[in-house]
């Protein structure tokens, strides 16, 4: 196989984690190879003399994983699965989560028999079913693999995770040119969604699903006869909350003339549809959320979801659908030196884009998940982007919302930034240096929630900012990364940067060496100085140079030259 940038980092970063932490999340989209990832670091433990227990909680998955990890390291992996059992001979065995967390089946397995646990789809590993067996092997190490880290019940993956290895998400994809764009079109059938309940599902709560099914039942015509203005030519697959509803929307799209089929588990034909549907004899694939985790047709330029939904993970699984580039341009974008060129061949290809058709959901709470969600994590970037989601390309509404809401942040915190204190807000340093990793950190893993350390807080002061306002052990780290980084680059410190700001210079701050800082200090304060007696009075910076010129010089090379 031909590794990718991204799929070498990741590795890496898994490795050395390894040395820290026993448990580890890795982050990769739909479409990126998760799944050859996780076959290598099998082949690793495996060749250090380990023994790997792969877990997923479909067919569909646990043959997928068989089969990549086949193909990727010549390892044949054992199944346990019903009637199927795994080997204690086996280097590598691929387990149905069902089936291995029964009592017998478990038991059968000894405490110590496994070095490393994957977790195929992590999003759902702190389910009961997924505990058992993690207790049932103390002492091995657990890697967690998902496209979606994010839950519908808000309980974080760090009650499992120690460590977020590596993060390679949809729109980091879709930059770097490995997946198409994602662009959506909002369809104009309002759909009342108002006072419906939430229930509990595997991945959270949720709308309720029957209450869900009897409103949209009267509207499936309409919501039809839009679908097929909308796709054109494109292959579709469409989310519903219901089989019968499927099968009512199959038979309304097909009296449009468009060639149009429904599956579900319990069609006793499914097999032949799909195949039908993925040689092209069907243009529309109408489904009650079967076709989710583990399904890939790279022909599919088409997703509309019509089952509403509070959970960011499942309509993220649902678009991850369509993601994927079409068979024909894998070897050229594999080839190509640059996202730059990756992109183009994309654009050029036979299925440049996905579309997104989105429907027009009344609710009466903000927790209904929209496609910008996919794209934006920051609240408040989402809210303005969601504002503004009609059509046109996720990536360019996401990046119009976060310009905008930036630069509201940054005349807010210049507005309200306190100069005179001898330490800076750390998000006004974010916002200074254009950091929007920073500006919009939340943290992720276990370790990264904890409160700073003793250590942290006063590395953080001592490079002039404000530890009090740095809440999570995270955020302290990836501060101090990017400090260090500032200053092995020869950067302007942070107190250089809010001296300059003091005197009255905005701009460039962010890319000043130390020593064009410290040029441009001593040429403004020059400038002050010069100034005539009436000017000086006028000047609000006045204080500044009584400031300086009362101060011994220790003081003076503290403020101007750090």
């Amino acid at each position: 196989m031909v590794m990718r940038d991204y799929q070498t980092r990741c590795l890496d970063s898994i490795r050395e984690g390894w040395k820290q932490f026993r448990r580890q999340l890795i982050v990769l989209a739909t479409g990126s190879g998760k799944t050859c990832v996780f076959a290598l670091i099998a082949k690793q433990e495996v060749d250090a003399g380990g023994k790997v227990l792969v877990l997923a909680h479909t067919e569909e998955l646990i043959d997928q994983a068989i089969d990549k990890i086949r193909r990727v390291t010549l390892i044949i992996p054992g199944k346990e699965k019903a009637e199927s059992i795994g080997y204690t001979t086996d280097e590598i065995v691929v387990a149905s989560v069902q089936t291995l967390c029964r009592p017998l089946r478990l038991a059968a397995w000894d405490h110590k028999h496994f070095s490393l646990v994957i977790v195929d789809e992590a999003h759902r590993g702190i389910a009961r079913s997924y505990e058992l067996i993690l207790e049932h092997f103390p002492e091995a190490k657990v890697l967690g693999v998902t496209a979606t880290a994010d839950r519908g019940d808000k309980r974080s993956l760090s009650e499992i995770f120690e460590n977020v290895a590596s993060e390679f998400n949809l729109i980091d994809a879709v930059r770097a040119g490995w997946l198409v764009r994602p662009v959506v079109k909002t369809v104009p059938v309002q759909i009342d969604m108002k006072g419906i309940e939430s229930a509990r599902t595997s991945l959270g709560y949720d709308y309720e699903v029957k209450e869900v099914t009897h409103r949209l039942e009267p509207l499936i015509g309409a919501m039809c006869a839009e679908l097929v203005r909308g796709i054109g030519r494109r292959k579709t697959v469409v989310y519903l909350p219901s089989v019968h509803l499927a099968e009512m929307a199959a038979e309304a799209t097909c009296g449009h003339g468009i060639r149009a089929q429904f599956v579900s588990g319990q069609c006793a034909d499914r097999d032949e549809k799909m195949r039908h549907f993925r040689e092209g004899k069907y243009q529309v694939m109408f489904n009650c959320m079967l076709l989710v985790e583990g399904y890939d047709d790279d022909s599919i330029s088409c997703i509309s979801v019509w089952r509403p939904t509070k959970i960011r993970a499942l309509l993220a699984q649902c678009i991850g659908r369509g993601t994927r580039p079409h068979a024909s341009t894998v070897e050229a974008i594999n080839a190509a030196g640059s996202p730059e060129e990756r992109r183009l061949i994309l654009a050029g290809s036979v299925k440049p884009d996905l579309l997104i058709l989105d429907f027009l959901w009344l609710t009466d709470k903000l927790d209904l998940v929209r496609p910008t969600d996919l794209v934006v994590t920051n609240l408040e970037i989402a809210q303005h982007a969601k504002a503004m989601e009609q059509q046109g390309d996720l990536l360019e509404l996401a990046d119009f919302a976060a310009r905008d809401y930036l630069k509201k942040l940054e005349e807010t915190i210049r507005k309200n930034a306190n100069r005179k204190a001898r330490v800076i807000d750390p998000l006004a340093f974010a916002v200074e240096i254009h950091d929007e990793e920073l500006e919009t950190y939340e943290p992720s893993s276990r370790w990264e929630i904890n409160k700073p350390s003793e250590a942290q807080n006063r590395l953080l002061t001592q490079f002039g900012i404000n530890a009090g306002k740095v809440t999570s052990s995270g955020y302290a780290s990836k501060l101090i990364g990017t400090l260090i980084k500032r200053q092995k680059l020869g950067l302007a410190s942070v107190q250089q940067m809010n001296f300059l700001e003091r005197l009255g210079l905005h701009d460039d701050l962010a890319l000043l060496k130390r020593g064009e800082a410290k040029a441009k200090i001593d040429a403004r304060l020059a400038e002050l100085r010069a100034r005539s007696p009436q000017a000086k009075k006028k000047d609000p910076q006045l204080a500044l140079l009584v400031d300086l010129d009362e101060a011994p010089p220790a003081r003076h090379e503290e403020l101007v030259d750090l």
